[in-house]
């Protein structure tokens, strides 16, 4: 069998299509009856009976389920199987036969085409969130990336074994979330619906992520938030309660939503350097000593500002940007002549061998 060198352009243009397609199936109404039918199909693919089958409204509602029902005879865990045999029969197969029949150059072209939006969107937004707000390793979503990049594959002419495609494909097209027993099988119908924004779920009003039964989470542009955090009333968040979040996504996001002026108003301009700001907050957190921050625009996000607490010793932008720097770091000097430096939150990155860097960083998003 030839391998495929290039796609046309009539292919290419279609690559949208096929990422709308899988993003739009994470939410809305289940076949439930396609649902039960795809995992009788998984069981008997391992050699199992078929299970009894559980659906319920919401991944919470599943976990709630599990504990009424702890007691009984859901003693064996399957999800070790269940997982290795979608990781080595099925996905690993399928993405054997996909590998050995693209070329190099049409891999790397569909890998940043076309994986790594679905990822953004599916894998890392909500595969991510549901295993932070259940603790578990139930999530399936995540597999929904591979089975939309298999779908476009096959479209463009790549040869698949049908049966496990078809397996793999009606099983992660349908169960987003589950809780699989050797004799018992629990799983989420999808969420009713995801509200998004540049391909990350985002809702200034609501949850970001709703099912049926009322659970769901809330999120702006892609960061997870506390509820207080969205559903306040703009004008009663105060400034004093923005400063004080701990994680400093959500803290950006807050300074996003009051809007970075009314943060600025509300301090006392120390020092000035291109788009950072030293301000002094002594008068939100109604001390008589100096509270400092740091106020830094982001380079790649229009209209987004990042806001860290710095020593109340920094007199200036540079003695702040140092100050924020590991203590190795710390060491080298600075000048406009040296090398170049990132910094993304806490976490700077710079050449191991370096002497001197550059005053300000290149900061990663």
């Amino acid at each position: 069998m030839s391998r495929i060198a290039k796609i046309t352009e009539e292919q290419e243009a279609q690559i949208p299509y096929y990422i709308q397609k899988w993003v739009s199936n994470a939410s809305g109404e289940t076949d439930i009856e396609e649902a039960d039918k795809a995992i009788a199909d998984m069981y008997a693919d391992m050699g199992l009976s078929k299970p009894k089958i559980l659906h319920f409204d919401s991944p919470m509602s599943c976990h709630l389920a599990l504990a009424m029902l702890k007691d009984s005879q859901l003693g064996s865990q399957l999800w070790s199987q269940l997982r290795s045999q979608l990781d080595s029969q099925l996905r690993s197969q399928l993405g054997s036969q996909l590998d050995s029949q693209l070329g190099s150059q049409l891999w790397s072209q569909l890998d940043s085409q076309l994986y790594s939006q679905l990822d953004s969107q599916l894998g890392s937004q909500l595969d991510s969130q549901l295993d932070s707000q259940l603790d578990s390793q139930l999530v399936t979503i995540w597999w929904t990336v591979w089975a939309g990049y298999y779908d476009y594959a096959e479209s463009i002419g790549v040869k698949f074994d049908k049966h496990k495609l078809d397996l793999f494909t009606r099983f992660t097209a349908n169960i987003g979330f589950c809780l699989p027993f050797k004799d018992t099988f629990i799983y989420s119908l999808k969420p009713t619906k995801i509200h998004w924004n540049n391909g990350r779920p985002h809702n200034p009003n609501g949850k970001a992520v709703e099912y049926a039964d009322g659970w769901g989470w809330y999120a702006l542009n892609g960061i997870p938030m506390e509820e207080w955090q969205v559903i306040t009333p703009i004008a009663e968040l105060s400034l004093e309660k923005i400063l004080s979040v701990e994680d400093i996504d959500q803290r950006r996001e807050l300074v996003r939503r009051v809007g970075v002026e009314r943060l600025v108003s509300a301090g006392k301009e120390i020092d000035r350097l291109g788009d950072y700001k030293l301000l002094d907050m002594r008068s939100v957190y109604k001390r008589r000593t100096p509270t400092l921050f740091l106020l830094m625009k982001n380079p790649s996000v229009a209209n987004t500002w990042h806001c860290e607490g710095v020593s109340s010793e920094c007199k200036t932008v540079i003695d702040a940007l140092n100050w924020r720097k590991p203590e190795a770091m710390k060491k080298i000097p600075v000048s406009n002549e040296g090398e170049d430096w990132y910094q993304q939150g806490d976490v700077c990155i710079w050449p191991a061998d370096a002497l001197i860097l550059k005053e300000l960083p290149c900061i990663l998003t």
